[in-house]
């Protein structure tokens, strides 16, 4: 026989009141919305029901049954949004109790969110196979399927300045944006401290919020291609006192916005879409994102020393091997040495700069670094030769020389951070690390020689998620990488050959077209020619271990990928 399980009593009433308890509910229903996407649970203590949005990561728990009505959980971590008048639990953290058990109670719905509680509550409400629901929460829990949920109580009118749709384009205004102007002056919101959202309390089942925040990074503008058409995007992540977030722009809203805004300053952000993150593109913990429209408001604001200028999650370097390589970590050191920024060009002539330093901290541990790019000039040798203490977020870990780190386009490399590190490490180094010996942990680092080498280098192997996350094929010149993959998949439609009618004409390969007579006519060549060759554009679904990926194979690659048939041969 189970042992009976008591629900939290008042636990539905209390959670309303944003009473910080754990209680233990009931899973009474489970509906999927309406997109597809997220899920909605009923819970009940026994006596009342709420509805409960599911932070993403239960989708999974969902269609694989460990959490189904009927189980028993207990509510670790949660936070109340508003929508059209009604409180809403959106639950992130829960602890299965019980997987299977009948239904407690006869709950129904908690219609005033400030409704005093009935004394004849029990939490160790009997079972009932049959949980009675009554048509007004029916009502609520259909409702609940097809309004806009949002925070409504986070939002507030505000005097000020905006950023926003009535705003000219940064084309028309100068990226200096002044605390003192009328236009973009230090903004008095009448919105108070205590109504922003923090960072971490964002989901998407909000869509109305605000957030202050600081940016800490931008990056650069860069150009997208796909089947949709193409255009702009850029980045920044945002830091407030509760943690960070990463927020996209895209075409209007880049040029609306790029030039204004600058790293280290606050701002309010409301109007935004959150979406689930994702990770191939963003080392940030958050599970969410936000993509910023044209439409979006943003304010500058006076600064708030209570947000700092970066935040981070240090790795000391003695326990660096223990990670895996590609894992992106956070470290900080002193700068015991480093090599002449040097240029190196790859067989594709792609030149780039890089620079070798060599990392320590009070771990008694070295570590070798290369700075990539614009990482390796982001210091002058004067400030170097002072052994400063540099933070760098977000830098990957390689195996390269039994282990090393690399910077890549998001990482970010700060000199003496606002850390309680820096003033440890300085402290450290005056007294005894600067006459110390250090074990390391790259097996050799030599001057400019040294390093993985370039990090694009064909004849360096990465992973399709390597590829992504470090943008490859976004700037103004290709890209080139090498990569194990294995083919799932070669796209075959039938209404669309895998080739193009190509010209036959030494050097020429571009598209012909058919003429009445049955001829081939190239407008390259301005030639008619009676035949035409068949070139291959396979479109190629290619995986690795750590993810999948479309690419393109033209002729040459598809014809040795087809054993030597060339696209005429296979012509039907």
């Amino acid at each position: 026989k189970m042992n009976s399980i008591t629900l939290t009593s008042g636990g539905i009433a209390t959670l309303l009141a944003n009473g910080r308890i754990t209680p233990t509910l009931q899973i009474n229903n489970i509906r999927l919305t309406k997109n597809g996407e997220k899920y909605i649970v009923l819970l009940s203590d026994g006596v009342h029901l709420v509805t409960s949005l599911m932070h993403i990561s239960f989708n999974q728990w969902i269609v694989e049954e460990r959490m189904k009505i009927g189980s028993i959980i207990s509510v670790k971590q949660y936070s109340l949004i508003e929508t059209q008048g009604q409180k809403l639990i959106f639950v992130k953290d829960i602890d299965v109790i019980r997987l299977n058990s009948q239904m407690i109670g006869q709950p129904v719905v908690l219609t005033a969110p400030n409704q005093s509680i009935n004394t004849r509550m029990s939490g160790s409400a009997t079972l009932n196979n049959q949980p009675v629901i009554s048509s007004h929460e029916s009502n609520i829990y259909s409702n609940a399927q097809t309004v806009p949920y949002g925070g409504g109580s986070n939002y507030n009118q505000r005097d000020g300045s905006t950023y926003g749709s009535s705003m000219p384009r940064h084309g028309q205004i100068g990226s200096n944006v002044s605390t003192s102007s009328n236009v973009y002056g230090a903004v008095q919101p009448i919105i108070t401290e205590s109504r922003y959202t923090l960072i971490n309390e964002l989901n998407p089942y909000q869509n109305r919020w605000t957030i202050k925040a600081r940016i800490t990074n931008k990056t650069d503008i860069k150009k997208w291609t796909n089947q949709k058409g193409e255009g702009l995007l850029a980045s920044i992540d945002l830091l407030d006192e509760s943690g960070e977030i990463r927020g996209t722009f895209f075409n209007e809203a880049v040029d609306r916005f790029y030039e204004i805004l600058q790293v280290g300053k606050v701002y309010s952000f409301s109007g935004g879409k959150i979406k689930p993150a994702n990770k191939k593109f963003t080392s940030l913990k958050h599970d969410y994102e936000v993509t910023f429209n044209s439409d979006c408001e943003i304010i500058v604001l006076e600064d708030d020393k209570k947000i700092k200028t970066a935040s981070f999650e240090f790795t000391d370097i003695a326990d660096l091997p223990k990670c895996q390589p590609n894992d992106m970590v956070d470290v900080i050191g002193i700068l015991k040495s480093y090599s002449d920024v040097a240029s190196i060009t790859t067989k594709f002539n792609k030149e780039v700069e890089r620079r070798n330093v060599t990392l320590v901290d009070d771990s008694g541990a070295e570590v070798g670094i290369t700075l990539w790019g614009s990482h390796a000039k982001c210091f002058s040798e004067e400030d170097l030769d002072k052994h400063p203490v540099i933070g760098f977020k977000s830098i990957r870990v390689t195996d390269f020389n039994n282990c090393s780190l690399n910077t890549v386009v998001s990482t970010k490399v700060i000199f003496e951070p606002d850390a309680a590190q820096t003033t440890k490490l300085l402290s450290w180094w005056a007294s005894q690390g600067k006459n110390q010996s250090f074990v390391s942990m790259t097996a050799s680092m030599a001057g400019t020689a040294g390093g993985r080498g370039d990090m694009y280098d064909p004849f360096q192997r990465v992973t399709l998620d390597t590829i992504k996350m470090d943008n490859l094929g976004f700037g103004d010149k290709p890209d080139y990488a090498k990569a194990k993959v294995h083919i799932a998949y070669i796209k075959y439609d039938s209404d669309k050959d895998p080739w193009y009618t190509a010209c036959p004409l030494e050097g020429c390969n571009k598209k012909v077209i058919q003429e009445m007579d049955q001829g081939w006519y190239c407008e390259k060549c301005n030639k008619s020619v009676p035949n035409c060759i068949r070139r291959y554009i396979l479109n190629i679904s290619v995986m690795d271990c750590t993810g999948h990926s479309w690419v393109t194979a033209f002729n040459d690659v598809a014809v040795s990928l087809l054993d030597g048939q060339t696209a005429d041969d296979i012509q039907i």
